[in-house]
């Protein structure tokens, strides 16, 4: 089972990640995130920032991790993946790596595929005026505002929205506000466990 957290810069996923994996002691769990970013500069590839070329270098990734979640030998495994094909499609289209429409077609390919299958997404928003103009972290921050990122998102989240909560599938998916406080914290907490089927620690 794979738990795709998905979310513009900025909205907090990694500290929630962070905050879950501390209290859920299921041993079957699994944090993975790939670093593209840091990936990106060491091997000098930020000149291809514009190409499809590094478009399809994200997204190789996410369908290995696709295709392992349907191998027998990981069925027992429960994935926690850091950004997934949604954020590999909206930055493929805001860097002008692939079209709107073009992006569109093949993503719902690979959603309708049976590789999407047994995938939880949670898609963690914040206030539309939330930028990430003070975070300097990789190559991208500042490129776009956090609104023109949501857009985006919320654009591919929208279209891939039956297969997302497809039950047949043994998917699931749902979406969560982050104001910053306790009770965001909680609230992620909670709908990882729903979605993953867990219960939480006593």
């Amino acid at each position: 089972m794979i738990l795709f957290i998905e979310g513009p810069r900025g909205c907090g996923k990694t500290f929630l990640i962070n905050q879950f994996i501390e209290e859920c002691t299921d041993p079957r769990l699994e944090y993975y995130k790939f670093y593209f970013a840091n990936h990106v500069k060491s091997l000098g590839l930020a000149k291809r920032d514009n190409d499809p070329s590094l478009h399809y270098f994200s997204l190789g990734n996410i369908m290995t991790i696709l295709e392992m979640n349907q191998r027998p030998q990981y069925a027992d495994r429960i994935w926690i993946f850091d950004r997934a094909l949604i954020s590999a499609y909206t930055w493929a289209v805001l860097r002008g790596r692939l079209e709107l429409e073009e992006a569109g077609i093949e993503y719902m390919k690979i959603m309708e595929s049976d590789l999407f299958r047994n995938c939880k997404t949670l898609y963690v928003t914040v206030d539309r005026q939330t930028g990430d103009s003070n975070r300097v972290k990789d190559t991208w921050d500042g490129a776009h505002s956090t609104q023109i990122e949501t857009d985006q998102l919320s654009h591919f989240f929208g279209l891939g929205f039956d297969i997302i909560g497809s039950s047949d599938r043994g998917n699931a998916g749902t979406i969560i506000k982050n104001n910053f406080d306790q009770q965001s914290v909680d609230i992620f907490k909670s709908s990882c466990y729903q979605l993953l089927g867990i219960k939480p620690n006593k």
